[in-house]
């Protein structure tokens, strides 16, 4: 059951970058000019319960789902050369925020798998794209979008995704606005 969301100022977390750009958060801070086009996108909010919801299995050629907290994985037949055992952590009880990992990092695959992220009632999906950060555990963190759908009916947004990192759904005030 999700946790509920709460205001933007009661909750950490770093800011990702713009979809079409890309952008460097220092855990936590950020950087948000007056220009409202170049504004750094809001982080989706959640409780901080100081818990990490996990789950792990060994996936081999013939693909497996794995799922954990908000976030589900789904590895499709041949996408692993040999059997590799994932792991989803979602993060958000931690983090103040939706995001989840995936292992192993810098894992590829041969065909794009999917993460799913159900989302509280309270937040539209319509107004998210999924992000990655590109250099994990650096000082300034750079995140990227990436393309994301909504799943008819609304609730869920999903992407394709060629390789293992943090993920996490963010709001791009700017862009609901202009587009």
């Amino acid at each position: 059951d999700p946790t509920p969301a709460l205001p933007e100022s009661d909750v950490a977390g770093s800011a990702a970058p713009a979809a079409g750009s890309l952008g460097v958060s220092n855990h936590g801070s950020q950087h948000k000019p007056d220009d409202s086009k170049d504004r750094l996108p809001d982080p989706v909010p959640t409780l901080v319960t100081n818990t990490i919801e996990a789950d792990s299995a060994l996936i081999d050629t013939r693909g497996g789902r794995i799922k954990a907290g908000l976030f589900e994985i789904a590895i499709p037949e041949g996408a692993l050369d040999t059997p590799v055992m994932i792991s989803v952590s979602d993060l958000s009880g931690m983090t103040g925020r939706i995001e989840c990992e995936l292992l192993p990092h810098g894992l590829h695959f041969n065909v794009p798998v999917e993460l799913t992220v159900k989302l509280p009632d309270s937040v539209n999906p319509d107004q998210l794209t999924l992000f990655w950060i590109m250099n994990e555990g650096s000082l300034f963190e750079i995140w990227a979008p990436m393309p994301t759908r909504v799943e008819s009916g609304g609730g869920k947004i999903i992407a394709e995704l060629t390789h293992f990192s943090r993920y996490a759904p963010e709001k791009i005030p700017y862009a609901i606005k202009r587009y």
